[in-house]
């Protein structure tokens, strides 16, 4: 995919452009696949506060997507969602390293939430079941809450997300985070 590609799908015209919701929501959950190496130069030029807030709102509405019966998919995008957006913190001279680290686990996530993953479904009404990727899975239930479709979900299989581990620091991770707080006060 080149660059007037990668631009179009994410709905911006310049790097100084991807600054809302719906850009990130595009990243992530995009039918196209895309490589990390055409994500870098936009984020580079997105401001770390802007990136923050932009990664930290598409994975709460992720989370409130989520079945509510399902603790280790929830666990799971919570820490996914934690690690990513730890990786925009860090200072100066690890900028441009955390930068690519980034880019590439939102490459990763995405092809792993909107391709890879397996979520089975059965239709209630024809007894038809069929695999989906975890995006379609959540796009199914979101039509059945408004009276559309009558389905079953089994996400065990959806489940095989290994999240990568990075050294991050964590005063830059934690600064103005209340999810972080609440886990400080407990000890």
């Amino acid at each position: 995919m080149n660059r007037e590609e990668f631009y179009e799908l994410i709905d911006i015209e310049s790097p100084e452009d991807f600054k809302f919701y719906d850009n990130i929501e595009n990243l992530v959950e995009a039918d196209e696949p895309w490589e990390a190496d055409v994500l870098l130069p936009v984020i580079r030029e997105t401001d770390s506060d802007t990136l923050k807030e932009m990664i930290k709102e598409y994975f709460q509405s992720l989370m409130e997507r989520l079945p509510e019966d399902h603790t280790e998919l929830y666990t799971l995008i919570y820490n996914a969602g934690r690690t990513i957006r730890g990786l925009v913190g860090g200072d100066d001279l690890n900028r441009e390293d955390d930068l690519r680290r980034l880019s590439h686990e939102l490459e990763r996530f995405s092809r792993w939430f909107s391709k890879d993953s397996k979520v089975e479904m059965k239709d209630m009404d024809s007894g038809e079941v069929s695999s989906m990727p975890l995006r379609d899975a959540l796009a199914h239930m979101a039509l059945e809450k408004l009276g559309i479709g009558n389905y079953i979900f089994d996400f065990d299989e959806a489940l095989d997300y290994e999240i990568d581990e990075y050294v991050v620091n964590l005063t830059d991770w934690s600064e103005g985070d209340p999810d972080f707080q609440e886990y400080d006060d407990e000890d």
